[in-house]
């Protein structure tokens, strides 16, 4: 049995495995020389380039073994299952523009859930059903914000 990290983007101990969406060969070499196993994000070809490998785009840790990624990301989802993780699926693929992009662009933080949650996929609210639901106007709310503990942030954006 895995263990899994229990809070989202704060692990306790070290950590054995991630998920990343890049091809930089610097940075697998990099996780592999610290003994970490790294799972690829897929490239969504249907989201703008500059976000279309980001793990952020295609997947979101909600904490312990649950994780909730875009329904296309077989791959993905398939390992971290054989991981012993419970994976759930959005009700849409990721796909289109700004907006449409953003469906799990969600910063899990403690006991809150950061995000603009009037495009967030719509399988999300039963899973943050336990989280206080934090909507703000910035979409890519997990990648503007660097979680520091359960109840602090740090970001540049004025509208988290």
């Amino acid at each position: 049995m895995m263990n899994f990290i229990k809070c989202p983007n704060l692990p306790q101990k070290s950590v054995t495995s991630l998920i990343c969406g890049s091809d930089d060969e610097r940075i697998m070499s990099f996780f592999a020389a610290q003994g970490i196993n790294v799972l690829k994000s897929e490239i969504n070809p249907d989201i703008a380039q500059p976000v279309s490998f980001h793990a952020d785009m295609a997947c979101l840790h909600l904490g312990d073994d649950i994780i909730i990624s875009d329904k296309r990301q077989t791959i993905l989802m398939s390992s971290l299952e054989k991981m012993g993780m419970t994976v759930h699926k959005t009700a849409e693929s990721i796909r289109g523009k700004y907006p449409s992009d953003i469906k799990l662009n969600v910063a899990v933080v403690g006991d809150f859930a950061i995000g603009n949650f009037k495009y967030a996929d719509t399988a999300l609210s039963e899973l943050l059903k336990n989280k206080t639901l934090l909507n703000v106007k910035q979409g890519y709310s997990k990648c503007s914000v660097l979680v520091l503990n359960e109840s602090a942030i740090i970001t540049d954006d004025e509208s988290i």
